[in-house]
């Protein structure tokens, strides 16, 4: 709070600017990882409740707009109508979605594409009639280095130089609590998916999955 109030009321060169600027990022920088450290060591449990997923991932990609559109990236969705509703911690599925958004527009800092699919599974085994919901996030991005997908969502691995490698592991995280689980593959075509599969039952359902 400290540094802002400097920068607003200081009469200061361009270079005492410019270093206050790269003060606070680093202080913001150390805070994100503060932060994203304690939930990943002390995850919430969820709290499961009926919601809207597509309205969740609009909400998100409002969040993301600005960043969106300086990147140049062009949103594409396709939702099927039965994978809507989620019994699930809507704010987590969201923390969840916002992670995997940040990380796929990371590898497309020149442009690109984002698509977004909802989609629902039935259970491959023949005792089970459960349901599950997936959602799959494509990019148009650089794709996963390949020494990186077998660990990719264990903690502190990251493809980037200057990242700290916990948003792709509170994600696994968040979702393994919910009973479900995340995937990563690179497309032939170029760029990355992640799937996220969630069950699509009720309370019972969701306390045996987890």
């Amino acid at each position: 709070m400290l540094i802002y109030t400097l920068q607003q009321e200081l009469t200061s060169t361009e270079e005492q600017h410019n270093d206050l600027q790269v003060i606070f990022k680093e202080i913001e920088r150390m805070e994100r990882f503060v932060r994203d450290f304690l939930e990943f060591a002390r995850p919430p449990d969820p709290k499961p409740g009926h919601f809207d997923l597509q309205a969740t991932i609009q909400d998100t990609l409002t969040l993301l707009a600005p960043r969106l559109r300086q990147q140049h990236i062009r949103v594409f969705q396709d939702h099927a109508p039965r994978a809507q509703h989620l019994y699930a911690d809507a704010d987590q599925i969201k923390q969840v979605l916002m992670n995997l958004m940040l990380n796929a527009l990371e590898f497309m800092p020149a442009g690109g594409q984002l698509r977004l699919t909802t989609r629902v599974q039935e259970g491959k085994e023949p005792e089970t009639s459960k349901r599950w919901a997936q959602i799959l996030l494509c990019d148009t991005g650089s794709g996963i280095p390949p020494e990186l997908l077998e660990n990719l969502f264990d903690p502190f691995v990251s493809g980037r130089e200057e990242g700290v490698g916990l948003g792709l592991s509170i994600a696994h995280q968040i979702v393994h609590r919910h009973g479900g689980w995340i995937e990563a593959l690179n497309n032939a075509e170029g760029g990355a998916t992640f799937v996220i599969t969630l069950p699509a039952g009720e309370l019972g359902e969701y306390a045996r999955a987890s």
